[in-house]
């Protein structure tokens, strides 16, 4: 099972009172929308409403599912064999590079200007962004 996770900016006018925590890297104020869905583009899992200045891995780490994940509290059901072949397979989570790596979620691998990625990286985030 595959789960596809990332954050929307939805433009919104200041809130009164608020100073810059809604104004976001893309200039201007925003509140955050995170959402999940599986592999057939069904939601399973949103939340909206954390302020536009805080990044997308911020707004996932501080919610609830995050911690149920970390938790193991979600019930995903163990790895199970893939079709045609003897490999056991996980569940995981994919996401975009602001994403924190973990055992149970996915994400490219990072250019680095100290170190070029390798051809197999390079493969890899290829891949990653057809099933992305």
């Amino acid at each position: 099972m595959l789960l596809f996770t990332d954050g929307k900016h939805i433009r919104i006018q200041k809130p009164g009172g608020a100073e810059s925590e809604f104004f976001s890297y893309k200039k201007f104020n925003s509140i955050n929308l995170m959402a999940m869905s599986d592999a057939k583009y069904r939601f399973i899992w949103a939340d909206v409403g954390c302020q536009g200045s805080r990044h997308d891995s911020y707004v996932f780490d501080s919610s609830r599912i995050c911690k149920m994940a970390e938790a193991n509290h979600l019930n995903i059901p163990d790895p199970e064999i893939l079709p045609n072949s003897d490999v056991k397979f996980p569940y995981f989570m994919v996401a975009d590079g602001g994403f924190a790596l973990r055992k149970w979620c996915l994400k490219p691998y990072a250019s680095r200007n100290d170190r070029p990625l390798d051809i197999y990286e390079k493969e890899y985030n290829y891949r990653f962004v057809l099933l992305y």
